[in-house]
């Protein structure tokens, strides 16, 4: 992390901030002077996009407090109703600043919840510190037109679509005597009741972990079913006694799983909704395999309902729009077949990845696309973790050049690609690093079908995802 840098992707906190604190403007003669703030995006800013923000502001005294910078997206209407607290701690302590010299605050990242409506908010900003009483001490500014620390103004707008919103897709809506069968029962009796499954525990040491179970249905029914890649959110109704907490499991074919409490909070039941980027960090989206419900070690009576699961597409901005710039590969000119070349590939994202993806890495002869091989890999770290706004290295990665590589001058195509697999899975040898620092990896013994691509916000002219040239020379004898 570089020294002046500070990331903070936030979601918005829909709370007033300090509501339980005491917040009062430090008394005596002003210490400080605004000078500016810029955001790095124009204005007005897409709901989800990442932005950097960046403040100057001057010390005309001597500050020896260690203070800390809050900085506020407040309700146009109500600048006590503060949207979004990110406050963080300023570069260099303030006891060190000099007197006259402008002092830079940040930058740091923040991302535009989707969830604010389109327009105009105001930007709150200044020091302050936190005295032994908790009560919250903010210094004043010089500026005589700068009124409760609002500085300015920020604006946000609704993200283009992309595509047709999908229909939602019911897994099940117990609807029918069918629709209840297609659910296994461990340590439970299941009813239909009312378009509702009807969960009663019953005693079973061989079940110490009552569950209801959805699997068979994924391995028999309708592909798309088991495909939840398109989708932002699985929603479902559940209700419950409010003593038991119950979990939500859902697994993917490989045998991955993510869970998650199946209730807002412990006890509280109603609609909840799932968000499905959070859970394609964890699992395979597009091969789900099991959908279950359970809790642990439940008194006699313990019940529960579940009703209405479906998976929606929410219509906000998808991951169809290109959101991946390309910003270089260092890779050799000239090398041997059967010889190993080092690469690494750089990357900025305007966006967070939906999912965690395979980056290939594809070699043909330009004149004839022939000696063409591949060094598909899972990057180290997971692209869903991947930050935007700063650009990503991937590398120095080893590949190796097969020994009947023909002669000649060879495109480097490579880019990030999901597959929907009709065959086996792709297994990938775990990747290691050497005495060097240089990345070795085991291609894919096996690979999927269907490949499905992001695609470059800046494609280059000899193809959408060539990123270079290398002449392949023969092997030395």
């Amino acid at each position: 992390m570089k020294r002046l840098l500070i990331l903070i992707i936030l979601c918005p906190f829909l709370v007033p901030y300090g509501a339980n604190a005491k917040s009062i403007t430090r008394p005596g003669e002003p210490r400080l002077t605004f000078v500016n703030f810029s955001i790095d995006l124009p204005q007005p800013i897409e709901q989800g996009a990442v932005f950097r923000f960046t403040a100057t502001i001057i010390p005309t005294q001597n500050i020896w407090e260690e203070e800390q910078v809050f900085l506020h997206i407040v309700s146009p209407d109500d600048p006590e109703r503060v949207l979004i607290n990110a406050d963080f701690t300023p570069p260099y302590s303030t006891t060190r600043w000099a007197v006259g010299e402008a002092v830079k605050l940040g930058p740091i990242n923040l991302k535009a919840p989707r969830e604010f409506k389109p327009g105009k908010y105001k930007i709150q900003l200044g020091l302050f510190h936190r005295r032994d009483d908790g009560v919250y001490v903010r210094e004043k500014y010089t500026n005589a037109d700068i009124k409760n620390w609002l500085v300015g103004d920020i604006e946000f707008k609704a993200p283009p679509r992309t595509g047709v919103k999908l229909p939602d897709l019911v897994i099940s809506d117990f609807s029918s005597a069918a629709d209840l069968a297609k659910w296994q029962a461990r340590g439970v009796d299941l009813s239909r009741r009312n378009n509702t499954c009807v969960v009663e525990y019953i005693s079973d040491e061989a079940n110490p972990i009552p569950s209801v179970i959805l699997q068979d249905f994924f391995n028999y029914s309708d592909p798309k079913y088991s495909d939840w890649r398109e989708y932002d959110r699985l929603s479902y109704e559940i209700g419950l006694d409010p003593e038991y907490n119950v979990m939500l499991q859902i697994k993917d074919k490989g045998g991955n799983r993510y869970q998650v409490r199946a209730t807002e909070e412990e006890g509280k039941g109603g609609k909840v909704e799932v968000d499905l980027v959070s859970v394609g960090k964890v699992i395979d989206l597009q091969r789900i395999g099991n959908l279950s419900f359970f809790t642990y070690k439940p008194a006699n009576n313990f019940t529960m309902t579940l009703g209405d699961i479906r998976i929606i597409d929410t219509g906000e901005v998808g991951f169809t729009r290109a959101f991946i710039e390309f910003k270089g590969l260092n890779a050799p000119k000239k090398a041997r077949a059967d010889s190993t070349i080092t690469l690494t590939a750089h990357f900025l994202l305007h966006q967070k990845f939906p999912r965690d993806e395979t980056m290939f890495i594809h070699f043909y002869r330009i004149s004839d696309r022939s000696g063409y091989f591949t060094a598909d890999k899972r990057p180290l770290k997971e692209t869903s973790r991947w930050a935007t706004g700063k650009v990503v290295s991937e590398g120095p990665l080893k590949i190796y050049i097969p020994p009947d590589s023909p002669p000649g001058i060879y495109n480097i195509d490579l880019g990030f690609f999901s597959t929907q697999r009709t065959g086996a899975d792709p297994v990938y040898v775990k990747a290691f690093t050497d005495s060097e620092g240089v990345i070795h990896e085991v291609q894919p013994t096996k690979a999927g079908t269907d490949y499905v691509r992001q695609p470059y916000t800046n494609p280059s002219a000899a193809g959408p995802w060539t990123v270079g040239e290398i002449e392949i020379l023969p092997a030395e004898e």
